[in-house]
């Protein structure tokens, strides 16, 4: 075999590898970005390929708790006005005496926090601004999963 033979045996081999390097990366396993979709009114109805359900919303000055409400087992999305650095928390009430209290969210400002509730059941906000007279705004939407 000639030099030049050799020469053309080697390109088509790299060539190969080249192109079976690339079929590996563009099919490789991607990381999925999740995208807020919002409506006019800047309210969050997607998030990625899923849907979000109706909201209930709460607003207040200072610590306070909402009356209990009923949560399915599932993911919601929390959307937060906090006007001081604040508290808020899940609690679910087991019975008169047990209560089993989840933090979701330390925070100020505004924004958007997914959280997710494992036990349908019985729960309750707790929103506890570090200052008295904090003001704070949440409103808590479920997240309707597409099926696959």
């Amino acid at each position: 075999m000639s030099i030049e033979g050799l020469i053309v045996l080697a390109a088509a081999a790299l060539g190969g590898f080249a192109l079976i390097a690339f079929v590996v990366y563009a099919n490789r396993p991607r990381r999925r970005h999740r995208r807020f979709i919002r409506d006019s009114e800047g309210n969050v109805t997607a998030l990625g390929t899923s849907r979000v359900g109706e909201p209930t919303s709460l607003e207040g000055v200072g610590s306070s708790s909402s009356p209990p409400a009923l949560f399915e087992a599932g993911s919601y999305v929390l959307s937060y006005e906090l006007f001081a650095p604040t508290r808020v928390s899940l609690v679910a009430r087991a019975n008169e005496v047990d209560e089993r209290e989840e933090t979701i969210l330390l925070s100020t400002g505004v924004g958007l926090k997914e959280f997710a509730v494992e036990n349908a059941g019985q729960y309750r906000w707790r929103v506890e601004p570090n200052t008295g007279d904090g003001r704070w705004k949440l409103t808590v939407r479920p997240v309707i999963r597409r099926g696959r």
